[in-house]
């Protein structure tokens, strides 16, 4: 009720579908939601709080206390929405939920329908009701009809569609452009101690701090101690310890990367709490889960997520660190499981419309290698097939020595792209962040 009130994409799905007698189990919710989608094709926009307006219109000379105590209690949703803790909702999840809700009560009075039928002995009136009987099609299961649904090519076209949920800054931000969207697959391949984690953190920063719910599952990497440790180094932009440091302060006129030497104070318990409320605004936005190496499969993390989610909190953007070493699933061994895992993360990013990053461990031939390519895979070649977006993480020697990676693409499935096209970033990790300042590099054959 809360999405046809103030969403858009929920009210104009369920504005082409609304029958007259309405989709609730409920008349009182039945009677409001009349309202929402009388306001929403009169005006092409949400009632929102014009509801308030229009029950006070209908209640004139009415006695009816439940639908003013309903009116109300969605007004106060409404009010600690305007407050609340993600930026926008998950339309899409909550179509896929009003989808269940709705054939849920249409297929309870279809049974008191057909039992009426059955005990006046008219069978065919029953059966006539079965036939007659159509799902609402709203969310996952839906049907598109290319000449006749304007709705869903409204949606496909929108701007919002295809919004990143998270941004970053500079060329690198130019470079990830809308790969950070809802419903994609990000997977960033690289060899050992390339930085996979810290930018899996870093888009765990990134995401809460964009107001985006976050569930991160860290799954065997790290113990729950380092990685609360990075936490609060990613937060503070601190070390664990005080120390000197030199900065990445850009580049200079020849391309030689230029730093700063700065001195900085150890980090506290105290003032990482108070650095991560308020990366998330006080809020419930960001949730951490810490798993033992090879415990857990893509589809114990599935039901982690869908439980959070028939609790309230559903995710926007979730990060698995990382997905190589995630537990087989039941019944699968070799290639096999791994492939399982990735196809079961394809299907969260799509089940829950969320954004999911993870990462992979690359082949032995990138250790050698200037650039890593599609088929610098490890294990199964299929990883590169449910991913959106594979980015490869390049470091040579020096490179590291320098603070350096070079991140390129190895497959981009919305866009054009060349693996050898590379944004290149200095990063200072001592401090928690793999990203302080980036450039383009010219690929030799552009």
């Amino acid at each position: 009720m809360i999405g046809m009130i103030v969403d858009p994409v929920v009210i104009g799905r369920i504005a082409s579908r609304w029958p007259p007698e309405g989709l609730f189990a409920s008349r009182t919710l039945d009677l409001i939601g009349g309202w929402a989608v009388r306001h929403f094709k009169k005006h092409g926009v949400p009632i929102g709080k014009e509801l308030r307006t229009v029950f006070g219109e209908w209640a004139e000379g009415k006695k009816d206390e439940k639908v003013g105590e309903y009116v109300e209690r969605l007004l106060l949703r409404l009010s600690e929405q305007r407050e609340g803790e993600a930026k926008e909702q998950n339309s899409e999840y909550v179509l896929d939920l009003a989808g269940r809700v709705f054939n849920r009560g249409r297929l309870r009075r279809l049974r008191e329908a057909i039992d009426g039928e059955l005990d006046r002995n008219d069978v065919d009136a029953a059966q006539s009701r079965v036939d007659q009987f159509r799902r609402v099609e709203l969310g996952t299961d839906q049907i598109f009809r290319p000449g006749q649904d304007i709705d869903v090519w409204r949606e496909a076209l929108s701007d919002d569609g295809q919004k990143p949920l998270i941004t970053l800054p500079g060329d690198a931000g130019e470079f990830f452009g809308k790969e950070f969207a809802r419903e994609c697959f990000v997977a960033f391949t690289g060899g050992t101690t390339t930085g996979k984690s810290w930018w899996l953190l870093e888009f765990a920063y990134r995401a809460t701090r964009q107001r985006n719910r976050t569930a991160v599952f860290e799954v065997g990497d790290m113990s729950l101690n380092q990685f609360a440790r990075r936490m609060g180094q990613r937060a503070l932009r601190r070390p664990k310890m005080s120390d000197r440091l030199m900065i990445p302060n850009g580049w200079d006129a020849a391309g030689e990367l230029e730093k700063r030497r700065k001195r900085f104070e150890g980090i506290t318990p105290k003032e990482c709490m108070k650095a991560w409320e308020k990366v998330s605004y006080g809020k419930d936005l960001c949730r951490v889960q810490v798993h033992p190496n090879s415990s857990i499969t893509a589809a114990g993390i599935e039901s982690i997520l869908v439980e959070w989610a028939m609790n309230g909190w559903v995710a926007d953007v979730v990060i698995i660190d990382y997905a190589d070493i995630l537990a087989a699933p039941p019944g699968t061994e070799g290639r096999d499981c791994i492939n399982e895992n990735w196809k079961r993360m394809r299907r969260i990013s799509q089940e829950l419309h969320c954004l999911l990053i993870t990462a992979s461990q690359a082949d032995a031939g990138s250790y050698t290698s200037e650039l890593i390519k599609r088929g610098n895979f490890s294990d199964d070649r299929r990883k590169n097939d449910h991913v959106t977006a594979m980015i490869g993480i390049n470091t040579t020697d020096e490179d590291k020595e320098d603070g350096m990676t070079r991140l390129n693409y190895m497959k981009r499935r919305e866009e054009d792209f060349s693996q050898r096209r590379q944004v290149q970033v200095a990063s200072c990790l001592a401090i928690g962040m793999p990203l302080v300042k980036s450039r383009f590099l010219v690929a030799d054959d552009e």
